[in-house]
């Protein structure tokens, strides 16, 4: 048995929607005994159920904060929330959009464009949603390197080309792939990961079996074991097939 844990966005998922030869696949590798989870940077709240809907074991959301597996919850972290509420301030008199994802809820404040319930200020924020817990805070900008410098030393934090996140530090995919791995008695050779962003990194070098989308980034690229089709294009399908051809219900075959 394998453990398959894929990213969401600009792997399994694009323009909105599952690519469906990448169903597919998910449910012939299921079909043969193996196991298949979302590796995500986003909060359990934060995953629409059109995704949760696909053939799945569990999660790994949060940047590895939660995990469940089988419907059971293996583990759940989060940042306390009286740190969140005087980031979530600053960052807001920074001129700053603040999200706050959850596993039950999602949180923004007024210069964030999109969903979840918005509050004005930590107070709020504290008022408000004092019993829920948060995984990670998403910024859909580029921080200043003050900001960066701060964040990187309390917290697991990724700044993206046009975004910034940051999750409890100690956590990782990486680290929710073992969790799932322990639950399973697997190791490390029998796991595989496919991503396309660097917030992938730790889980692709730490698989056993590391693909990189298409049209990954280049630092995803050189450390993958191979590199499939472009996500758009069925690339997790495309490697799954690879790796269990329809004819093998054992292992996969290692034609790379």
């Amino acid at each position: 048995m394998y453990a398959i844990f894929l990213d969401i966005d600009g792997t399994l998922y694009c323009d909105g929607a599952i690519v469906p030869a990448n169903r597919t696949a998910l449910a012939h590798v299921r079909a043969l005994g193996h196991k298949v989870f979302l590796n995500t940077a986003r909060s359990l709240a934060d995953i629409p159920e059109k995704i949760l809907s696909a053939p799945l074991d569990g999660v790994v959301a949060g940047i590895g904060c939660t995990v469940l597996a089988d419907g059971q919850k293996l583990r759940s972290e989060s940042i306390p929330l009286a740190e969140l509420a005087d980031i979530f301030d600053r960052l807001t008199q920074d001129g700053c959009g603040v999200f706050l994802e959850g596993e039950s809820v999602l949180v923004r404040n007024p210069l964030f464009e999109g969903h979840g319930e918005q509050v004005q200020n930590g107070a709020e924020l504290m008022e408000r949603f004092g019993d829920k817990t948060f995984a990670k805070m998403f910024i859909p900008h580029t921080l200043s390197a003050q900001w960066q410098a701060e964040l990187s030393d309390k917290y697991l934090f990724y700044q993206h080309r046009t975004y910034a996140e940051f999750a409890k530090k100690g956590h990782n995919k990486a680290t929710g792939m073992q969790c799932v791995l322990d639950y399973y008695g697997l190791d490390r050779a029998h796991c595989i990961a496919m991503g396309d962003s660097i917030n992938d990194l730790d889980m692709l070098r730490y698989a056993g079996i590391s693909v990189a989308m298409g049209d990954a980034c280049e630092d995803v690229k050189k450390i993958c074991t191979f590199v499939s089709c472009d996500a758009r294009d069925g690339g997790v399908a495309q490697a799954l097939y690879k790796l269990f051809a329809p004819r093998d219900e054992c292992a996969p075959k290692k034609t790379y």
